[in-house]
């Protein structure tokens, strides 16, 4: 997550509704650059672990150095 490239990949998933970052962590995605298995290829995990994964992923997707903060 920590060059470039992933900043401006992050940048565009954060611009989303977090409830459009849930559903494709749930779900499963398949997009332009790539796929995310639904529930991270672990259907034993429950609906509310997987926000839980995607809200520590948001809080941490890019350093806050790398923001200019």
């Amino acid at each position: 997550m920590g060059n470039k490239k992933d900043k401006k990949d992050w940048e565009l998933r954060l611009a989303q509704d977090r409830a459009i970052l849930y559903d494709h962590a749930i779900n499963g995605y398949v997009g332009k650059k790539g796929s995310m298995p639904s529930r991270g290829s672990n259907a034993k995990l429950s609906g509310d672990e997987v926000r839980a994964a995607v809200d520590y992923m948001v809080v941490h997707a890019i350093p806050s150095w790398e923001w200019g903060n």
